[in-house]
């Protein structure tokens, strides 16, 4: 079993998003973790985690933003909840089937009192930003820093502190770069940047939360200004210089600092004994699902009616009328207008699904027919290739159907052994059998007439 570490693939990032991480980092250091018992999961999409069990501390913003895959968790994640923000009513829905993870530790008191509101175990934990270490006095230290402050702010700010003063973002587009190197430039910057208000910094007057708090803690006298309160800042603004609008006339711009240490020490105790507990917990029945889940896969009956439709997901069609969703989109999770769409399978099932489901073909970015003994002939006016086109795609732009008889005859198992072993695909995820398609559109879509527009129209 792993220890999980966040990580953010956000295309345009704010490196205080990293300043989120620092206690959880002193508690490993603290438990003695080697490198390789910790794991790094993408915050972005906890989802899709598909790596070994891991015990992974939520620090962090767990709203869900329409471009990512938080909920609901991979049930491979052993979720600790301290340090976490979440309001939406949407989200909390989510939140509420892993309260036998509790208690909810909460960054701010916005969310602990929304959390309390619907039912679930919450106190305030703060943010773990404030466990950076406290720097010491340097001769260097002489620098006031700006980071993203406002105009209505800056207009108060005294001219001898504007004169020298360094202007800083949080905030940087690194679109330009694959995932990789987008960490990898952000975790340089992230630690570059505390570095020099460590080593620089006299004061540092700013707008932003995972500036305040670690700079705070490290000892660095620090003005927070907003132009209007904010939730984030609800219960943590204890802990700063901490003004509103109507506030910047009254602002002192010659602060002490503010003694975090004992603080410190309790925050990064209660993680330690958190995370420490939920390993006591969870590891020895982890470890044996791993031991029985780690082998070469196979295609098992599961009956004729599987579907991949979830019940919750039954539930939102048929309770909630939500009958106008696209069906295939809402199995997969991907807009089908984006996707290669494979056939797997040039025979008498992939002719009727040319047939019946014409017009919804056309919505696919590109098609491809596939067929091992059939690869060079013409299917339907496709050029049948062999399966090795499916390496071509990422995973992510690619859905395979597999149009066997049924799922469980030989061929369509022994397609999709191909595809999850050799191919390293998910079911229900990247590839899909046809007859468990027909049978999630129908069950219980037919009462609605989803099904007559997916089947006839597509």
């Amino acid at each position: 079993m792993k220890y999980g570490m966040l990580s953010y693939s956000s295309y345009t990032p704010n490196i205080g998003d990293l300043y989120q991480l620092i206690g959880i980092k002193y508690v490993y250091e603290r438990m003695g973790l080697k490198e390789t018992d910790i794991v790094k999961i993408d915050r972005d999409y906890l989802s899709e985690y598909d790596g070994e069990y891991a015990i992974l501390p939520l620090t962090s913003f767990v709203d869900v933003l329409p471009e990512t895959k938080i909920f609901p968790l991979s049930p491979r994640i052993i979720p600790v909840f301290i340090g976490m923000h979440c309001i939406d009513d949407q989200h909390l829905a989510y939140l509420s089937k892993y309260q036998h993870f509790g208690p909810f530790g909460c960054r701010d008191e916005v969310t602990m009192k929304k959390l309390r509101q619907n039912g679930l175990d919450a106190y305030m934990s703060g943010c773990l930003s404030i466990c950076a270490k406290k720097r010491p006095e340097m001769p260097t230290q002489k620098k006031v820093f700006l980071v993203d402050v406002s105009d209505e702010l800056r207009r108060h700010i005294p001219d001898n502190l504007l004169k020298d003063a360094v202007e800083i973002t949080h905030e940087f587009d690194l679109h330009q770069y694959n995932y990789s190197e987008r960490e990898r430039i952000e975790n340089k910057t992230a630690e570059e940047m505390l570095e020099r208000y460590k080593t620089e910094a006299r004061l540092i007057i700013t707008s932003r939360l995972h500036c305040a708090l670690p700079c705070t803690a490290m000892g660095i006298p620090v003005i927070v200004g907003r132009d209007m309160n904010e939730h984030r800042f609800s219960g943590v603004d204890k802990l700063l210089n901490y003004y509103n609008a109507n506030e910047f006339g009254s602002i002192n711009f010659n602060p002490e600092p503010i003694d975090l240490e004992s603080l410190k020490d309790k925050v990064l105790e209660l993680a330690s004994h958190m995370i420490t507990s939920a390993y006591e917990k969870y590891h020895r029945l982890c470890d044996i699902s791993q031991f029985y889940e780690e082998r070469k896969n196979k295609i098992y009956y599961a009956g004729i009616k599987d579907s991949y439709l979830t019940l919750q997901q039954k539930q939102d069609f048929y309770e909630g009328r939500s009958y106008e969703k696209e069906i295939l989109s809402y199995i997969s999770g991907k807009k089908i207008e984006n996707l290669h769409l494979i056939i797997y399978g040039a025979g008498d099932k992939g002719k009727w699904m040319l047939v019946r489901y014409r017009e919804k073909m056309k919505k696919f970015n590109k098609i491809s027919i596939v067929d091992s003994q059939k690869a060079g002939q013409y299917f339907s006016g496709f050029m049948i290739q062999p399966p090795d086109i499916i390496k071509e795609s990422a995973s992510e732009e690619l859905m395979v159907i597999v149009a066997a008889d049924n799922y469980y005859s030989g061929a369509g198992m022994a397609i999709g052994e191909i595809l999850i072993n050799t191919y390293h695909l998910q079911e229900g995820k990247e590839f899909f059998f046809l007859d468990k398609l027909n049978n999630s559109m129908n069950m219980p879509l037919d009462v609605c007439g989803t099904v007559e527009s997916w089947a006839d129209g597509m």
